[in-house]
Order: structure tokens, then sequence, then C-alpha cells
């Protein structure tokens, strides 16, 4: 039986913070807020840990700190390699890495020994956001358990999700700084795309304390670990720290139909029509 501990932990987000208190100056502290999380995960016999979406450099002060940063080799990835290593767990979260001469939004799983297992670059950028589109749905089998990733942006569009079920991927990662007045749209959302791909949805966001756009205190971006039928089994709530869960991946599902029945019945000749839509529409 495939039985895995998958935690995802909640970090605090303080770019736009009126309580100083809260600040992140650089990546060091950073590094140094994540850490004990991390640790205890270990502790707790975590496998799969989700570190949010760009986690070094999201809310920090320091502009220079927010920098790209070159991969492998980078600050970013030397710590969490060190961690994964050091925790004995594989660790997921997103890094804007250097390629060539673009700029990504590389989600990277680092495996037990420290090393990359893994890597997916983000296809559909935020409006605004100054980094290269990605162009693939990958799925890596990590210690035999089938792993997708999306990063924030990804989740308003379905496809992808589909994309790395039809792959049979057993789990989605989604690292994500999507902020707090959207909180019952990110839960129906997270708990339909578990249900209609037949999946683990894994969340990892930040606590915004003080964020001046929508005048509130703290607001939250979501952090929880969704089962296939839709239940949160656990979730970080309105606080940094670690969430964590045993899945059996194993388990016999079946909401409407089986996954193997419910993907037969579908009519992948008849859904090209959207392309030609999406065409007549440019």
């Amino acid at each position: 039986m495939r039985i895995f501990k998958v935690g995802t932990i909640a970090l605090r987000k303080t770019d736009s913070c009126r309580d100083v208190t809260h600040n992140v100056k650089n990546r060091e502290e950073r590094f140094q807020e994540a850490e004990p999380f991390i640790n205890k995960a270990g502790q707790e016999h975590v496998d799969f840990l989700c570190l949010p979406e760009i986690f070094s450099t999201a809310g920090v002060e320091a502009r220079k700190e927010k920098e790209p940063e070159p991969f492998p080799g980078g600050p970013t990835a030397d710590f969490c390699g060190r961690m994964a290593r050091k925790n004995n767990l594989n660790l997921i979260t997103t890094i804007d890495r250097i390629k060539g001469d673009k700029i990504f939004n590389t989600a990277v799983i680092f495996g037990r020994n420290g090393e990359v297992a893994g890597l997916y670059d983000k296809v559909h950028p935020a409006p605004g956001e100054p980094v290269s589109a990605g162009s693939e749905f990958p799925v890596h089998d990590v210690e035999g358990l089938k792993i997708g990733m999306q990063i924030c942006y990804d989740f308003n569009f379905p496809e992808g999700c589909r994309i790395l079920a039809l792959k049979g991927a057993d789990i989605i990662f989604w690292p994500t700084m999507w902020d707090g007045p959207m909180d019952h749209f990110t839960d129906c959302i997270m708990r339909a795309r578990a249900m209609e791909n037949v999946l683990a949805v894994v969340s990892s966001g930040y606590v915004f304390y003080g964020t001046g756009s929508w005048d509130v205190v703290k607001s939250i971006t979501p952090t929880a670990i969704v089962s296939w039928n839709g239940y949160i089994v656990a979730q970080a709530g309105l606080n940094t720290g670690l969430a964590c869960a045993e899945i059996d991946f194993d388990e016999v599902k079946n909401l409407q139909a089986s996954k193997e029945e419910l993907f037969r019945s579908r009519r992948p000749e008849l859904y090209q029509e959207l392309s030609r839509l999406q065409t007549e529409k440019k």
C-alpha cells in the first residue's frame, strides 16, 4: 500500500504590512522563519512537504533580495536541498530561476537526498508577472507517488489539472500566494479540482498581515490538504505553521464512477472545439 504523510507550511507575507513587527527583511530571515516548521515536519516523519510560492522572496523588504537566482546553486535551492536532506523528506516549493536568457517561476521537488527530483515551469503567469510561460505539464514519479504541480494563477485553468490527472498524477502540489478576500472561491476551486480529477490537492500559502488593499488586519491564502473526495483533511488556518495528514493513495476511489471509468468516458474528439473557439476569439 502507498501510504504517505503529506505536509504543508504557511508563512507570513508582509510586503504591504502596516505592522512592521511582521516584516521580513531578507532571504536569510525567511529561511529562519521556515526552518523550524520544516524541522517539525521531519520530526513528524512527513514524506512530502510543500512550501509557498517563491517563499524565499515573497514579501521580503530588500528589493535586491527579490532578484531571480541561478539554478541550481542559488541560495534558495541550497537551503531547500539541505533541509530536505537533514529532515529526510521530499520538499516542494517554487523559485524564480534564471534559465538561459529567460526567467521562469519554477516548482521544484527536492528529494530526500537534497537533489532535484522534478521541475515544472508555471504555464500561466499572472497578469504582470515578469516571467516566461512554461509549456509542459510533467508528472514525476517519486517513491512510487506520481506528482503533478501547479503554481498560483494556474488554478484558474482546469485543463492543467486534468492533463496531470490523465497522465496518472496521484497528487497535485499547489504553492500559491492567492490572497484572503478570495477565500471562499479558493476553497471551492481546490475541492473541485480534487474531486473532478479524483486526486489529492495540497496548497501552501501565506498569512497576510494588514494588507492595505482590502483594509484588513489579517487574511490568508489557502494552506491545506484536500482529499480526492473534496474533504479538507488538514489545514493551517489563520496562523503560520505546519499542517499534515496521512493519505492512502491506494484507497478505492469511487464518486460517480471509478477514476478509470470516468476517464474512459471522456470524448476528447469533441473537446477540440475549445481550441477552435479560442482561435476564433484571438
